[in-house]
Formats: C-alpha cells, sequence, structure tokens
C-alpha cells in the first residue's frame, strides 16, 4: 500500500510529525517527533524535512536528512543508516523545512543548533545532565 501524498504548502509556519523509518538511528530511532520550521531557511550540515514530487518513493513523499550541499540544479541529502549521501535534481523536491528540535521516544529531547550537525541531549529525568553527539562525517 502505498503511503498518502502530504502537501507541504498546508503545513503551518512551525509544525511537527513523528518519523517513520531508520534512516537517522541510532541518533534518531523510529516514532521520534521532529519540529520543522519555515521561518529559517535550511543551510548545509542542517537537518531538514524535504518533501518530495509524488511518487518519488512507495513509502511517502516527506523524508528526513541532513542537507550536505546545494546548487542552482541539485540538493545533497545525507542519512546515518545506512550511512549514504544522495543527490536529487531539484526538481523532484516541493519544499525544504529546517528541522530545529527533535524529540526521541524515551523522552529526550534535541535542540539542533543553526547551521550544525551537531545535537544536544537533554535528559529530562534528570538522572544525566546532558550527552553532546556529533556527527562529522557522514560517508
Amino acid at each position: 500500500m502505498r503511503a498518502p501524498f502530504i502537501d507541504p504548502s498546508i503545513q503551518a509556519r512551525q509544525y511537527q510529525f513523528r518519523g517513520k523509518g531508520h534512516c537517522m538511528d541510532p541518533l534518531f530511532p523510529e516514532g521520534s517527533t521532529a519540529f520543522m520550521t519555515q521561518d529559517v531557511a535550511p543551510r548545509v550540515g542542517d537537518h531538514v524535512c524535504v518533501y518530495f514530487r509524488d511518487g518519488t518513493f512507495a513509502d511517502g513523499n516527506i523524508k528526513h536528512k541532513i542537507l550536505t550541499a546545494f546548487d542552482d540544479d541539485a540538493i545533497s541529502l545525507s542519512q546515518l543508516n545506512p550511512p549514504k549521501t544522495i543527490t536529487f535534481r531539484r526538481r523532484a523536491i516541493l519544499a525544504m523545512h529546517k528541522i530545529y528540535a527533535i524529540q526521541v521516544p524515551d523522552g529526550c529531547f534535541f535542540g539542533l543548533p543553526e547551521g550544525s550537525t551537531k545535537a544536544r541531549r537533554t535528559i529530562e529525568d534528570g538522572a544525566v545532565s546532558s550527552v553532546t553527539t556529533t556527527v562529522n562525517r557522514l560517508v
């Protein structure tokens, strides 16, 4: 069964989605909630919510990736699991919004600094004050 198409033009300026899939494991496991904004333009190194044209993927047109490069004709996006970077023609992409925070299923919250693949993880139960994870190179 094909996933439904989601039109990026109907999204609020800031919104959230719960993730499905394992492409950002182990940093952001399936079931994590990503918080997006249209108010800040994505930069290289940012986590992004990418809306692809209908029919590009059978499992839905929204993907969480890391923006690794772009020019007038193409956009390169990376994932963590398996580690790889894929370049898409701009015409395959309808919209790309910056992910500014993620809450993982265990309740931990990541704020994602602008223009960086660094994520600061704060533990809400107080057992650990914070853990910092850096993605230096994806491929």
